[in-house]
């Protein structure tokens, strides 16, 4: 790095702590989505099967 040891590598350290912080939360968020979206839609299949004659 010639351009001064500062800036660039502050934004840098920031850049990979944040992506440390969001990558888990990111994965996290997604196995919760899934994860409810396979119980609506087991809910909506048993009310359906209900709801039928």
């Amino acid at each position: 790095m010639i351009f001064g040891m500062g800036l660039p590598e502050l934004g840098m350290s920031i850049l990979a702590m944040m992506l440390e912080l969001v990558i888990p939360a990111v994965l996290l968020l997604v196995a919760v989505y899934f994860v409810v979206r396979k119980a609506v839609r087991d809910e909506l299949g048993r009310t359906d099967k209900d709801h039928r004659p």
